[in-house]
């Protein structure tokens, strides 16, 4: 099974968040592991290994406008 159609995580979950446009999935395991998903595709797009475990993932949006 290729990486783009594995399991999310082998372990806990213990974050998981939608950005605004409900476009991306981001996830978050136990062993420390962030994972970013491609929500209607169904793919993986990002992974990063950060070696400890997560305790929250926290999703900014920053809006600029400018007014004239």
């Amino acid at each position: 099974m290729s990486e783009s159609r594995s399991c999310a995580h082998d372990g806990e979950v213990v974050g998981v968040a939608c950005d605004s446009t409900n476009a991306l999935l981001i996830n978050a395991g136990y062993q420390g592991d962030i994972k970013v998903w491609d929500f209607k595709e169904r793919h993986l797009k990002s992974r990063w290994e950060i070696g400890c475990s997560v305790a929250k993932i926290v999703i900014m949006v920053i809006t600029v406008s400018w007014l004239q």
